[in-house]
């Protein structure tokens, strides 16, 4: 039987798993147990509501030779509502010649939205989408906050990677030694910021009022509730306060790795307006993980007010930004002008910490 495309099956999650141990690691029987839990998650996930597939394969009837998966996010800016296709996790088997199955098999994920983004990605990935019509539009801060250096450092696996966390932790140390954290987050006189569990996403209040003109995921309810079931970490949704009145709404994953545990603020945003309170969410948000003990915690950012934020809080630019590229044949978006993407698009939450 010759090789076609079609939507994943969750009978092929074996075989998937095993093609992406292959070139990402994670092939022992810990590994792929994580690969299985993660893939089931993102593809078959009962709390997903929409019926549209979320994982296509290259297969016949023995083999799978190559997978592409996909997760679907509602943004919107003023009056206008898109449907976003995020692809992830595309590879083809190098053993298999599958030719220009590769390609279609991009493409046929990338039809299942309005309009589709890849960010991030890998060098083949980068050096491959442009010529699927995807466009680069800007580059997302990524930063970091590191709560625990000698932790930190105790995270690495290989010496270049402890050699990446020895140069991160220098210049941390050092931006903070030069006085970077002193205009930090809750610099209005005898503020009071704190926040609340929630554990419905109903309950939050997802107004953004003031902001319209700003593309931005909806986070609906479902993908919320969808998201709090990543198998990667433990999920958090806080209300944010600013002097008991909420002022926005966060999502924060903790990971463990042993002993010790990470943060990334998977998204965050406001229900009113003015730089007081992307600040005043943030400044929940560290509440929050003060009660946690963290070795560091991830954050990026692409709207100016929560940069602005981020970076009054203490979270420092790292050197490897993150590229967005944008496939809008349409140019439905074309008259966006500012872009609010935090981790919750894609895969991106769980690869960062």
């Amino acid at each position: 039987m010759a090789l076609t495309i079609r939507p994943m099956r969750p009978e092929d999650l074996g075989a998937v798993c095993q093609l992406l141990a292959r070139k990402w690691g994670g092939g022992d029987a810990a590994g792929l147990k994580l690969w299985h839990e993660t893939l089931e998650w993102l593809y078959f996930s009962p709390k997903v509501p929409d019926p549209a597939p979320r994982a296509f394969v290259i297969a016949d009837d023995r083999t799978v030779a190559g997978h592409v998966g996909l997760t679907i996010s509602e943004l919107r800016c003023a009056d206008l509502t898109v449907r976003v296709v995020h692809t992830l996790n595309w590879i083809v088997d190098p053993d298999l010649k599958v030719g220009l199955l590769a390609l279609r098999l991009m493409t046929t994920a990338m039809a299942v939205g309005d309009v589709a983004m890849v960010i991030g990605g890998g060098s083949a990935t980068h050096r491959t989408v442009p010529a699927l019509g995807f466009k680069h539009m800007f580059d997302i801060d990524r930063r970091i906050k590191i709560l625990a250096p000698v932790g930190f450092l105790g995270l690495a696996t290989t010496v270049e990677e402890l050699a990446r966390r020895i140069a991160r932790v220098a210049v941390y140390t050092g931006r903070r030694c030069l006085g970077a954290l002193t205009n930090g987050v809750g610099r209005r006189p005898n503020r009071t910021l704190g926040y609340e569990l929630v554990e419905t996403a109903s309950k939050l209040e997802t107004s953004q009022s003031g902001s319209a003109a700003v593309l931005r995921n909806t986070v609906s309810p479902a993908f919320l509730n969808w998201y709090r079931q990543c198998p990667k970490g433990q999920v958090f949704l806080l209300r944010c306060l600013d002097d008991g009145v909420t002022v926005g709404h966060a999502t924060v994953l903790v990971q463990s790795r042993g002993r010790s545990s990470s943060a990334t603020i998977v998204h965050a945003d406001v229900v009113t307006q003015g730089q007081d309170a992307w600040e005043a969410v943030l400044g929940g948000v560290e509440q929050f993980l003060r009660r946690q003990e963290l070795t560091h915690v991830i954050a990026i950012g692409a709207y100016g007010p929560w940069k602005h934020a981020l970076e009054a809080g203490g979270y420092y630019k790292v050197r490897n930004s993150i590229p967005l590229r944008l496939y809008d044949p349409q140019g439905k978006l074309a008259g966006v002008r500012e872009w609010h993407i935090t981790a919750i698009e894609g895969d991106l939450a769980y690869l960062l910490g």
